[in-house]
């Protein structure tokens, strides 16, 4: 009859007589059909319909414990990205391949020493040109 009385919900709702809060009648009421089948398929029909809630429990249950593993293994990922342990870093794919690495400090200092000495050119910024610079002409960098 639980059940039934779930199914039947809308059906309640939708023969609710009234204005802004409708409301079922003593005389709807009495004259609902309600079909019962017998005893035993009525004990079976609730034996089905609890298996299925007890499945659908337990798979909400799943999904509900997967999605703490999805979390903490997002945050594993994450964890390692910051630390530089997702791939490898420019140090290890230079030793694997057998070449020099030279650190990014390395590399400034022998940027500065060159400009020091005026062996590099200058490098054009790509900052877009004043009205004034661009009656300039553009020297070739090469």
């Amino acid at each position: 009859m639980f059940y039934f009385l779930i199914e039947q919900r809308q059906s309640f709702i939708d023969a609710g007589q009234g204005g802004a809060q409708p409301n079922l009648t003593n005389k709807i009421v009495r004259e609902w059909p309600i079909y019962l089948p017998s005893l035993p398929e009525q004990q079976e029909i609730v034996r089905r319909v609890e298996a299925l809630f007890a499945l659908a429990d337990r798979i909400e249950g799943e999904v509900a414990r997967a999605l703490e593993r999805v979390e903490a293994l997002r945050e594993a990922v994450l964890a390692k990205a910051f630390r530089g342990e997702l791939v490898p870093t420019e140090v290890e794919l230079a030793r694997r391949e057998g070449r020099e690495y030279e650190p990014a400090a390395v590399l400034l200092e022998r940027v500065r020493a060159g400009r020091e000495d005026g062996h590099t050119k200058e490098i054009p910024t790509r900052n877009r040109r004043s009205s004034r610079q661009s009656s300039l002409p553009v020297e070739n960098c090469d």
